[in-house]
């Protein structure tokens, strides 16, 4: 089992952590827009998708960080929507 709480603690104050069901689109769009901060990079992993409307939302102009980078934890693109 991961140290989830040990994982926070050593990243603490350079991460933003957060907890959603990234398969649930509108939870998804949600925490990618909250507060207007955005992300600079997301990690997808277990098939997650990355629909149009996410990467819409996520590379808004007037969010504070523009997503610019997906990761994969797996094989394969085919869950991202270009």
């Amino acid at each position: 089992m991961a140290d989830h709480a040990g994982a926070r603690d050593a990243w603490a104050g350079r991460v933003d952590f957060t907890d959603f069901d990234a398969f649930d689109e509108s939870a998804l769009l949600a925490e990618t827009v909250r507060d207007g901060l955005g992300y600079h990079a997301v990690k997808s992993r277990a098939g997650v998708p990355l629909r149009a409307a996410f990467l819409a939302a996520a590379t808004d102009a007037m969010l504070t960080n523009r997503l610019r980078v997906v990761g994969r934890a797996g094989t394969g693109t085919d869950h991202v929507e270009w």
